[in-house]
């Protein structure tokens, strides 16, 4: 999350300028390719992903991309100024995201190596922590345009609807509007990423890949990531049925939780499941006055 970063303000920064320079305004969805533009850069020939194409490349590149040939899914390459993405990765949103991370490494003053390439492992956590999470978090400034993606998601009753229509409009994937839903969100909000099919079923429990919090819920319930990577239903019992979501747009809960004062809190839960993953989320309800309602209606692409 953007507050946990040592570098936050040369996110926040270089994300602004660099919406500024694109003119982005109230533009929606996020106009990826005029934010590219305005960096200076431009996207790359796809040929680039051909194993023929990498042993041609200058060396620069070549060097920079080998060891990771066959599980590329972006790179950046400074000197030619071009953005590639893995033309194999068909999801808009997701391409978009791929896209902003590789602007996000060309315009954080701290990251000037000529050539990068990303694959599933850095783009998660363990190589290059500050870079990567850096990086990621510069296209998510972008993609949702700093502030005002929770913004509008203020005008509406908390829910996974609201994710969907926001995240659509603004362009992005599921699992990363998830991600900004939760983390910016005002009220205490918890989401959790977890495998599509449970790995035993007495009790039904679930593979955990991400688990973020708002800082409303890190006050009252404290912090989620500290919560174990398998989640059984004894001890989340909102995950029981969690697999339903693979065939109704939407599994709801409700049930209470413990705050740091060990009072029981109501809480709610939605979850619904992208083919790929289930997203969950979390909330203490809240006075919800004048704010709208939205429902999913039917089943979402991610």
């Amino acid at each position: 999350m953007l507050r946990d970063l040592g570098n936050s303000d040369e996110v926040v920064r270089a994300s602004q300028r660099l919406l500024n320079l694109a003119e982005v305004g109230d533009r929606l969805p996020t106009p990826v390719d005029d934010l590219i533009a305005a960096a200076g850069l431009h996207r790359g020939s796809d040929d680039l992903f051909d194993d023929d194409t990498i042993d041609e490349a200058p060396r620069h590149l070549r060097d920079a991309i080998r060891g990771l040939r066959g599980k590329v899914h972006a790179a950046l390459d400074r000197r030619r100024r071009a953005v590639y993405v893995d033309p194999s990765i068909n999801h808009d949103g997701r391409r978009a995201f791929r896209a902003l991370h590789e602007v996000g490494h060309d315009i954080l003053p701290s990251q000037n190596a000529p050539a990068h390439g990303d694959d599933a492992f850095t783009m998660s956590w363990l190589t290059k922590v500050r870079w990567e999470r850096d990086a990621n978090q510069a296209a998510a400034e972008l993609l949702f345009q700093r502030e005002r993606f929770t913004r509008m998601a203020a005008e509406y009753q908390t829910g996974l609807a609201t994710m969907v229509k926001l995240t659509q409009m603004f362009g992005g994937s599921l699992q990363a509007g998830h991600r900004r839903y939760v983390e910016f969100h005002r009220d205490p909000v918890a989401g959790l990423v977890l495998d599509v099919s449970p790995r035993s079923t007495e009790p039904e429990t679930y593979r955990r890949y991400e688990a973020i919090c708002s800082p409303a819920w890190e006050a009252q319930f404290g912090r989620t990531d500290c919560w174990p990577s398998a989640m059984d239903a004894c001890s989340f019992a909102f995950v029981e049925g969690a697999e339903r979501a693979n065939v109704w747009p939407q599994v709801e809960w409700e049930g209470r939780w413990p705050d740091h004062e060990n009072a029981m809190i109501p809480l709610r839960a939605e979850i619904m499941s992208t083919s790929y993953r289930l997203l969950v989320l979390l909330w203490a309800p809240q006075r919800a006055l004048f704010k709208r309602r939205l429902a999913l209606r039917d089943r979402t692409p991610s």
